[in-house]
């Protein structure tokens, strides 16, 4: 079984990426700004699609009893989250900082679309940090757990 992030994960992702090209499309300093936002943001998308969020389409899987999950890979990419964790959240702080400008921009030429666009991306990130990465690193530590009382 090969690893995939959750459909639902990618889909909130696409659905960010859709939002923030409309707030590009409005032009203007917003517009530039949000294109920044935009490069910032990619690579950090692509990391968690790496490595991040795929364990989490086990999830199901391991909550039927299901043990037939590629183990060795969903506990390199949680280790791989772990160690790299500090990394993810100078993204989240740099994706942050750049928000602020945003929203800032946003406000001074009011710009509802992109307020709207800031809100979701905050809500978005909350739940990577609170939810998603530390629900990867126990699904990796619980796998390394069962398969060494397995051996």
């Amino acid at each position: 079984m090969k690893l995939k992030v959750p459909s639902a994960i990618i889909h909130g992702h696409q659905n960010l990426l859709a939002e923030l090209k409309e707030v590009i499309a409005i032009g203007g300093k917003t517009g530039e700004k949000a294109k920044f936002l935009g490069e910032t943001m990619a690579p950090h998308f692509e990391k968690e699609e790496e490595y991040a969020l795929p364990p989490l389409g086990l999830l199901l899987n391991l909550s039927k009893g299901n043990w037939e999950v590629s183990t060795q890979e969903a506990i390199k990419m949680a280790d791989n989250l772990e160690l790299r964790l500090i990394e993810m959240m100078k993204d989240h702080a740099n994706i942050s900082k750049v928000m602020r400008e945003l929203k800032l921009l946003a406000e001074e030429e009011n710009h509802f679309v992109a307020k709207q666009f800031i809100k979701n991306l905050v809500q978005h990130m909350e739940l990577e940090d609170e939810v998603l990465y530390p629900t990867t690193i126990l699904i990796g530590n619980y796998l390394k757990k069962v398969s060494t009382e397995l051996n």
